[in-house]
């Protein structure tokens, strides 16, 4: 088969729309029509289908895509070029996943230096929504992921970025304690709320008081870090949270900080990428400009 017909077809699932494939890669509309049709003939199967929320993938195309987007960028690898990326030229798109809150920490600063070293360039945040993305990584779905990592992490590479620790965020009314001086028993005594990005139920405050002995009190779980500061002023209730992300959204509500009455283990925040990725020139310069961080997170 025609190597042209597989890059079509890449694109055109890529983007599930046939005249944005073609600008994607320089065609007329007419000529990856005519490269689909050509493909459904070849492959016996129509590929993709109109639905009410546009062009779906059939069920061949769903097994074809992932292993043929990763043959594709691994003959990139090998045929070299890879090696000869130009970020200022560049068109490629790359997609990460992360938190809602590396999100708000990294992604203003990388798209600014994006938008001057590869302005041609592609980018596109999703949520993470698994605590290591082995599938979307290891299918080509995403290229990296950032987050706070712990364990083995199989085939993929790992790079660290910054660390980070804890504070406690409580409302500025309602209740009858000094945040500088936030006891242990204070800090039991309190309802708590707590980010959950994959639902359970305990985190890391919760196995370090077990390991004393204590637990506290939690009345709410939340899947997204940023709404922390509204649920704090409205709720009455403390959060902890990374201090990085703590100090930059402290501002939108009524709230102030505390140091923890005791001690936690810091947080390591990773670049994960996987090995078929390792040797790609684009995949190299992106990986490159994301870290490491300087002391305030920013790229």
């Amino acid at each position: 088969m025609d190597l042209n017909l597989l890059m079509v077809l890449d694109a055109v699932l890529r983007e599930r729309n046939v005249s944005r494939a073609a600008e994607k890669l320089g065609l007329t509309q007419a000529a990856v029509s005519n490269a689909l049709s050509r493909l459904r003939q070849s492959l016996g199967d129509p590929l993709l289908v109109r639905s009410a929320r546009g062009m779906v993938p059939t069920d061949r195309a769903q097994k074809l895509e992932a292993p043929l987007r990763a043959t594709l960028e691994n003959l990139q690898v090998l045929l070299g070029e890879g090696d000869q990326f130009e970020a200022l030229t560049s068109e490629r798109r790359f997609t990460l996943q992360m938190v809602d809150y590396l999100e708000f920490l990294i992604l203003p600063n990388l798209s600014s230096v994006l938008s001057q070293k590869a302005p041609h360039m592609q980018f596109r945040a999703l949520p993470l929504i698994e605590e290591i993305p082995f599938k979307t990584l290891e299918s080509g779905e995403v290229d990296m992921a950032i987050g706070y990592f712990t364990g083995a992490v199989g085939s993929l590479y790992r790079k660290e970025l910054f660390e980070d620790d804890f504070v406690v965020m409580l409302p500025k009314s309602g209740l009858d304690l000094k945040p500088n001086e936030l006891s242990l028993k204070e800090f039991l005594g309190l309802r708590h709320a707590m980010v959950s990005p994959w639902g359970g139920l305990s985190g890391l405050v919760d196995n370090e008081l077990r390991k004393r002995h204590e637990s506290r009190k939690v009345v709410l779980t939340m899947p997204t870090f940023l709404m922390a500061p509204f649920i704090v002023e409205k709720a009455k209730v403390a959060v902890t949270l990374p201090r990085r992300l703590a100090g930059s959204i402290s501002g939108l509500a009524k709230v102030q900080l505390a140091e923890l009455p005791f001690k936690l283990p810091g947080l390591t925040i990773s670049l994960l990428w996987h090995e078929r990725s390792h040797q790609d020139g684009g995949h190299r310069w992106l990986r490159n400009l994301i870290g490491p961080f300087s002391k305030d997170g920013q790229a």
